[in-house]
């Protein structure tokens, strides 16, 4: 995995204006930069966080997941937190499990959670590639993977961990790049590819989503 992607991808959520990227030029611009410069890619990041249709994570929980507050989560390649602070929050009677195989985020999550007061989280240092130890079957109710999938080289065995871990019916919720905001093809996975991942682990897709300009999000559940 590239760690500053997972760094960046993972500590966003905010909406914010941004006339600039309505300029499709710019950002045709920045693209092909992206692929060349390390400033570039910053700088395009920069911008595509500030956009005012970026998604919203709590949103998207809300309206898509509508989890019960006592439900328990496991937030796949959580990084510094982008997802896992709002869930923390929506489920504030039950639990979060962020894991990550990074230390760096992990840290990063740790300051935030201190700062917003939540303690229902456990993070969790490991590869999602692989069995976690800590987390036992049938154990969750829903499984996030933001931004995860594209990363990551061995998808099958990470649907097959979260079936592992997951209840009977319980959810994955993916969201990941939509094409045109890919900087190259190494950056997305396309919806069909993702339902068909979900459906040979078993998986059944019960809802597919706009998750703001930039994204899609798909939704599974477990039979």
């Amino acid at each position: 995995m590239d760690a500053n992607k997972f760094v960046v991808y993972h500590t966003c959520g905010r909406e914010r204006s941004c006339p600039f990227l309505n300029n499709f030029f710019w950002i045709s611009i920045y693209k092909f930069y992206y692929t060349r410069f390390a400033v570039a890619q910053k700088f395009f990041y920069f911008y595509i966080l500030m956009a005012d249709d970026f998604l919203n994570p709590q949103e998207v929980i809300k309206k898509h997941l509508k989890p019960a507050s006592s439900m328990t989560a496991a937030d796949f390649g959580c990084g510094a937190g982008g997802w896992v602070i709002p869930l923390a929050r929506v489920l504030n009677e039950g639990k979060v499990y962020a894991i990550d195989l990074l230390e760096e985020p992990l840290s990063a999550l740790r300051s935030k959670l201190r700062t917003n007061k939540l303690f229902n989280v456990e993070i969790i240092k490991a590869d999602v590639e692989k069995t976690i130890v800590r987390l036992l079957a049938n154990s969750v109710d829903i499984v996030l993977m933001t931004n995860l999938l594209f990363q990551v080289k061995k998808k099958t065995e990470v649907f097959s961990e979260a079936r592992r871990v997951l209840k009977p019916g319980g959810k994955i919720l993916v969201v990941d790049w939509n094409e045109d905001m890919a900087i190259t093809h190494v950056d997305y996975i396309a919806p069909e590819e993702v339902k068909e991942l979900a459906q040979a682990a078993g998986f059944v897709l019960i809802d597919e989503f706009d998750a703001g300009g930039f994204h899609y999000g798909l939704i599974f559940e477990k039979q």
